[in-house]
């Protein structure tokens, strides 16, 4: 039976990013360069309307019934308050996203429904903060800049905070947004786990007997908020909050330096180096209960170097993210389920090789600019545009950069 890839986003251009930086030192590649920010003011999509009844509780049967209660969702085009949000609803397909101004940050924190309608949560976050994560709860937004901050998406306040430091936020590790862990880069890149006000919970060991240098710029939540899964030099890793290793899963014959991109039920999605070859990358799918890792994507890719990320649509295709190595896009393929792969044919108006900022199910934000490299963001326009991969329809979701979040999902 074929495997099938976790329908729940990871930040595509921030594992990118990572694989890019350690492609240059032998490490696992992908698509490199830091993702231009910046822009113009937003505008709102025109994706069609969504009116959507929340469930009503059951009523005593009268002469005169009493209706059941509904809540609507902005349609398209449309922008409210939080207090506004139909919070009962808000689960898959939902997305948080902070519009970038020509700092690379921004003051407001929108919340957009499936329907394309938004609603304002924040027009002040705190100066140079930068949207990196969303609570499993969905209560939390987190922050990072000088400090890491949680923003209460109820009432659009700061609830807590600390001086970030030289510590990369990973993940967060407890449902209710209680506990995070991070990547301590004054300690060769220890994993440490901190509750919201920064103070140390947990220290997570570098080396692990059998599996080597834990590497940790990826992990991923586990929904009973007991462990999480992170990579080593020879697999991947189920690591306990209390700081143990619940289970080592060996890296598949022929390959190295395992890092899990996303998981569905029992089993994770993971990037691995081939040994024979450092500069090339596969996917595998790997049970965490055990078992053989089973193969997804393993050929060469469009320039030799593999796949760096991967991801399954509801009709059985894979969409792959070519390896490039160090910098630049390499495109993407879709990887149909007899095997055949061409290349991924790209929206109207969207540039090749094409840039998706986040994948939602069979949705991928993809953004466009003018801007290359490093260029002054102050002279570079931007636009984000929703595609669906299966049924071609295509949208405008925003006319400006922006950090874009889709619901967690455990």
């Amino acid at each position: 039976m074929k495997p099938t890839l976790l329908k729940t986003s990871f930040l595509l251009t921030a594992v990118g990013a990572a694989l890019a930086l350690t492609a240059c030192s032998g490490s696992p590649t992908g698509q490199g360069g830091q993702r231009p920010s910046g822009g113009s003011a937003p505008s709102i999509g025109s994706a069609p309307s969504s009116t959507v009844p929340s469930p009503a509780a059951p009523v005593a049967a009268t002469s005169n019934p009493v209706a059941p209660a509904t809540e609507t969702v902005l349609p398209a085009g449309q922008t409210g308050s939080r207090s506004s949000v139909p919070w009962e609803l808000v689960g898959a397909g939902w997305r948080l996203l902070q519009p970038l101004d020509d700092s690379g940050t921004g003051p407001a924190l929108y919340l957009y429904a499936p329907s394309g309608g938004r609603y304002l949560i924040s027009g002040q976050l705190p100066a140079k903060e930068r949207l990196i994560g969303w609570s499993p709860d969905g209560r939390r937004a987190a922050l990072t800049g000088t400090n890491l901050q949680q923003l209460d998406l109820h009432t659009g306040r700061i609830v807590s905070g600390f001086p970030r430091g030289n510590r990369i936020f990973i993940t967060y590790t407890r449902p209710n947004g209680n506990a995070m862990v991070l990547q301590d880069e004054d300690k060769l890149g220890q994993l440490v786990r901190l509750d919201p006000d920064g103070r140390v919970q947990q220290w997570y060991p570098r080396y692990v007997a059998g599996a080597g240098d834990v590497s940790g710029w990826r992990a991923l939540y586990q929904a009973d908020g007991l462990s999480f899964v992170t990579g080593s030099q020879r697999g991947v890793l189920v690591m306990s909050n209390t700081g143990s290793v619940e289970r080592t899963l060996p890296a598949p014959a022929g390959y190295q330096g395992c890092h899990p991109l996303s998981r569905q039920g029992d089993s994770a999605v993971e990037l691995c180096q081939q040994v024979a070859d450092g500069a090339r990358t596969s996917l595998f799918s790997q049970s965490l209960s055990g078992g053989q890792p089973q193969p997804l994507a393993t050929g060469p890719g469009k320039f030799g170097m593999g796949y760096y990320m991967g991801w399954s649509l509801s009709n059985g295709d894979l969409l792959l993210g070519n390896a490039v190595g160090c910098g630049g896009g390499g495109g993407y393929s879709i990887q149909h389920p007899d095997g055949s792969i061409r290349p991924l044919r790209l929206p109207v108006g969207v540039p090749a090789p094409g840039n998706i900022l986040n994948m939602d199910g069979d949705l991928a934000t993809f953004l466009i600019t003018n801007r290359s490299g490093c260029g002054d963001r102050s002279h570079a326009t931007y636009t984000l545009i929703d595609y669906n991969m299966v049924t071609g329809a295509t949208t405008t979701l925003l006319e400006q950069d922006a950090t874009l979040l889709d619901y967690p999902r455990s």
